[in-house]
This record gives structure tokens, sequence and C-alpha cells, in this order.
């Protein structure tokens, strides 16, 4: 039996056609596997630094209350000191007469110092 021209043409063509389209399929393939495998690397890289980030936020707020725990200790000092100087007659007309209290109730928001 003898196979026509164009049978074997179409046989040939249809094989092309078919290795083709399998060699696409498994190049595009291979390269949405590598996109992918390249995104999973920046998501993971991502997830590290916000997770170091993270810590660092922490470290940073637990130093600052440190530091704002000292400065209440000092503001503590200064007014148990203010206060024992201030019984003095002497130094509470100074620092009547001086405007230093009514700069610092200014600077409090109060109009009038009570006295």
């Amino acid at each position: 039996m003898i196979i026509p021209w164009w049978v074997k043409l179409a046989a040939v063509a249809a094989l092309m056609a078919g290795s083709y389209y399998m060699g696409y399929s498994r190049a595009s393939t291979s390269e949405r596997l590598d996109v992918a495998t390249r995104d999973n690397g920046a998501w993971a890289k991502r997830a590290a630094l916000q997770a170091k980030l993270a810590e660092s936020d922490r470290k940073l707020a637990e130093s600052q209350s440190l530091v704002m725990r000292g400065v209440g200790v000092r503001v503590v000092k200064r007014e148990v000191i203010y206060r024992d100087k201030i019984k003095d007659p002497a130094v509470r007309d100074c620092v009547a007469s001086s405007g230093l209290l009514d700069l610092y109730d200014a600077s409090l928001g109060l109009d009038k110092p009570a006295e």
C-alpha cells in the first residue's frame, strides 16, 4: 500500500507541532518554576527583614523606656532638692521675685501661679 505524499506531509507537520508544543510547555513550566522559586526567596528575605525590624523596634522601645525612667528619676530628685531649698525664706523670696515660677507655670499652661 502506497501512502500519499500529503498524508506523509501532514504526519510530519503534526509531529513537528506536537514536539514544538511539548518543548514550549516544558520550557514555560520550567520558567514559571524558576520565577516561583525566586519569588519565594524574596518573600523569605522580606519576612526575615520584618522580623529583624520588629526586634529592633522592641529593643529601641525598651531602651527609650529605660531612658525615660531615668529622666523621671532625675526630675523627681531635682524636685525634692527644689522643695528642700525653697523651705528657706530667703531662697523662696528670691525665686518668687525672679519670675522663674511664673515662667514654669506658663510652660505648663497655667495662667496664674497659685500663691
